[in-house]
């Protein structure tokens, strides 16, 4: 990758990726756990991430690689750093899979490194290895797909989708498509049939996410240490439902302060607040319903967050994102290269 515009706009995307990992050890120490253990096992997941994206980009393909193409993975590789640098502005466009988006989207809040392995060993071998066959199996699986799975041109939404412009066309993009198709697959559905589906049973998307990262997504019945709270702090949210529709609620840093956001899975548009959070490790102790309730003045009637609030949009070359000079602190307090400059020459 030569483009300098590119290259900025994916330093500016990295840079907030590493600060959102760094806002979800915030939460982590808040809720009790040790900084260092936090801090060792957020660097890891970092690096293990860069690493995976480098693997995808530079590694050869095997014969059964849908992208084989560098160009195409290059590209998957930038638009993997632009979901896993904000976990709410994922799009399921048009399908009707709202149920594994909801799975992977908390994948990505906590395990961006099992999902960077992920899209990497699709995309190089059209193969998934997992690390285990479920919570009760601790067999790994290793499942193949077609290249017909991956097929999209035309007027196919992600052949109409991008990373310029994300938010405008409400259309799903390419990573979105792959995780969407394979994630079910991996759960035992047969290849083409991702709509429609539940966060239970053998092929619900808690089991398939524990398949990809080894560990629990967590649904609104079923709440780590029953609590909500804690399940906000320890995994960032979990998953919700309205009529017909899978989703998440996540805890989320917006211009300084903490708030319970509503995803609604098409970008940001349709997401909402929920509520403002004073103090993290006091809103852990203190009995519900003392949380205030915070409507952002001036915003789609007053509820609803906009694309403006966390634009990514069109590169702007004057914009260095949440970091001036484009040098963010890194997690753990150690500045990790980012892996284009490190690896993509």
């Amino acid at each position: 990758m030569q483009d300098p515009e590119r290259l900025k706009r994916l330093q500016i995307l990295m840079n907030k990726f590493e600060q959102r990992m760094s806002e979800r050890m915030e939460c982590r120490i808040a809720a009790g756990e040790t900084a260092e253990q936090v801090g060792e096992e957020t660097e890891a997941t970092v690096a293990k991430t860069y690493d995976n994206l480098s693997e995808l980009v530079m590694n050869e393909p095997t014969a059964d690689s849908a992208f084989a193409e560098r160009t195409r993975r290059v590209t998957l590789a930038e638009q993997f750093v632009m979901h896993a640098h904000d976990t709410t502005l994922m799009n399921q466009g048009s399908n009707g899979t709202c149920w594994i988006q909801a799975g992977h989207i908390m994948g990505m809040v906590n395990h961006p490194d099992s999902m960077a392995r992920l899209l990497k060993e699709v995309a190089l071998t059209g193969s998934f290895t997992t690390l285990n066959n479920g919570e009760r199996d601790s067999n790994p699986r290793t499942i193949k797909f077609s290249k017909r799975l991956f097929a999209y041109g035309g007027r196919d939404e992600e052949a109409r989708f991008s990373i310029n412009t994300p938010y405008q066309n409400g259309t799903r993009g390419p990573v979105g498509m792959i995780f969407d198709q394979v994630l079910p697959v991996i759960g035992g559905r047969r290849e083409g049939h991702s709509n429609a589906g539940n966060y239970g049973g053998s092929d619900g998307a808690r089991r398939i996410m524990y398949m990809v990262t080894g560990d629990v997504v967590y649904d609104s019945g079923h709440k780590l240490d029953g609590s909500d709270r804690a399940t906000f702090l320890k995994k960032g949210g979990f998953i919700t439902y309205a009529p017909g529709h899978m989703r998440t609620q996540q805890l989320k840093k917006i211009d300084g302060e903490w708030y319970v956001l509503q995803d609604d899975q098409h970008g940001p548009h349709g997401d909402r607040v929920l509520s403002k959070i004073k103090d993290l490790r006091q809103w852990l102790s203190e009995r519900p319903g003392r949380v205030q309730i915070h409507r952002p003045p001036g915003v789609d009637g007053g509820d609803t967050v906009g694309p403006t609030n966390y634009p990514v949009g069109p590169y702007n070359p004057g914009d260095d994102g949440d970091c001036p000079g484009g040098d963010c602190p890194r997690p753990g307090g150690r500045i990790i290269r980012w892996f284009i400059r490190r690896r993509w020459r």
